[in-house]
């Protein structure tokens, strides 16, 4: 950082004095700030960086130095420019707030969802979770300060939540607070995370689409054309196990000798698939281009489709993908290869996620073990 005062002469007024300015540059720009004092531009030794036999001044603009040095410690470490300089010198560095880390932490987020890194279902619930934890500091009057978050903070929230919220709820709020606190921790604006929490894993429950409920799916008159669509687009993905993201990014061209191949976008591990008769007819009903529509509409129509099929759970996106790991392993497909066609990157992945069997199947092959 250089640092020099300069008195404008081009800048003198009637009374004959010229406003004194200091100069700043760092990384090579320069900013102006004016001091608000004036001297006569004779009487400013630019080398000295003094106004002649004014004591009461030259130690005022020796103190505007010393708040710019002291600035420049505190920042110490940190990537900034001039501008961002300037602003903390005319108002001061604001302390970031929780509230503020989460706005930060989304809009990152929102980056790497329109660059199509990451769906938008989880941009979605960081907001949500931004608004209770906003609600949280209103209702309490806690402080709000990134640097006031402590461990007591952290299990008070809990212990809010907690009042109006089912367990399993609270512990997915918890958990993405604690990876807000994780992302302040990074930024640089806390040195360490007081979450201390030990959160339970949630043992998750799905239920899959039977065979006979995707059939009905299948059958049922829809007259609406973009219901329609929908249901086509989750057949889909009921008989090829991709996500939203995947399907939306499908096209011709990853289909190699009759078999999809597809790097997952969420883990980037390679999907072999192959093209089962229900998937033929529909990428031969759309000429390979499938009738994508966003996320968020895309599982609202499901939950009309649902309504309409009478099925006994709220369709989603994701129901498709577990009901086609599912359908293999009641099949008789092996773990190994359902994790292959699922796209990820072990089978242990595949098994404590997918690994659900109807009652019905786990007798019918002990039944077929003890013939």
């Amino acid at each position: 950082m250089v640092l020099n005062f300069v008195c404008r002469a081009s800048k003198t007024r009637k009374n004959g004095l010229s406003p004194i300015e200091l100069s700043i540059i760092i990384k090579g720009e320069r900013r102006i700030i004016t001091t608000q004092r004036y001297c006569k531009s004779v009487d400013f030794n630019t080398k000295a960086q003094k106004v002649k036999g004014d004591k009461e001044l030259n130690n005022y603009l020796e103190s505007i130095k010393k708040k710019c040095w002291k600035i420049e410690m505190d920042l110490m470490g940190e990537e900034y420019d001039v501008d961002y300089f300037v602003h903390i010198y005319k108002y001061g560095k604001k302390e970031k707030s929780i509230l503020d880390v989460y706005d930060e932490h989304n809009k990152m987020y929102q980056a790497k969802v329109l660059s199509g890194e990451v769906e938008n279902t989880a941009l979605y619930k960081y907001r949500q979770s931004m608004e209770k934890m906003k609600k949280y500091i209103e209702e309490t009057g806690k402080p709000s300060s990134i640097k006031s978050i402590t461990p007591s903070f952290v299990e008070g929230y809990m212990s809010w939540l907690s009042s109006t919220l089912k367990s399993s709820t609270v512990n997915k709020e918890m958990k993405m607070f604690k990876k807000i606190l994780a992302f302040a921790v990074r930024e640089g604006y806390i040195t360490a995370n007081p979450f201390h929490i030990t959160l339970k894993e949630d043992k998750l429950e799905y239920h899959p689409l039977t065979e006979e409920q995707i059939k009905m799916i299948i059958d049922t008159p829809i007259e609406n054309e973009r219901i329609g669509a929908v249901r086509d687009l989750f057949i889909f993905q009921c008989y090829t196990g991709l996500s939203y993201i995947d399907m939306a990014t499908f096209s011709k061209e990853d289909i190699f000798n009759g078999v999809i191949i597809k790097n997952r976008k969420k883990t980037d591990v390679k999907s072999v698939i192959p093209i089962l008769p229900p998937v033929q007819d529909i990428l031969d009903k759309y000429g390979y281009q499938l009738p994508i529509i966003s996320n968020q509409k895309y599982n609202s129509y499901l939950k009309v489709l649902g309504d309409t099929c009478g099925t006994p759970m709220i369709l989603h996106s994701h129901l498709a993908r577990h009901t086609y790991a599912t359908l293999l392993l009641n099949k008789g497909v092996d773990m190994k290869t359902v994790s292959r066609t699922m796209g990820h990157s072990n089978s242990k992945i595949t098994e404590k996620i997918y690994a659900e069997m109807r009652n019905q199947t786990v007798v019918d092959n002990i039944l077929k073990v003890m013939k």
